[in-house]
């Protein structure tokens, strides 16, 4: 019995969302204009719950 995997077209662009997450992840954190808002983010409770929500 031989097994082809599939990959199909949805799965391929949540890769490539998640792929895209960690690039700008990686840009924001080397750059500290950028990280700085991020910061203020992880700082206000609120703004984590909201972000949380949105993420999921």
């Amino acid at each position: 019995m031989n097994f082809m995997p599939v990959v199909l077209w949805s799965d391929a662009l949540v890769f490539l969302l998640l792929a895209a997450g960690v690039v700008a992840a990686w840009y924001v954190r080397r750059h500290e204009h950028l990280l700085l808002p991020w910061r203020r983010v992880g700082q206000s409770g609120v703004a984590v719950v909201s972000l949380l929500v949105l993420a999921l």
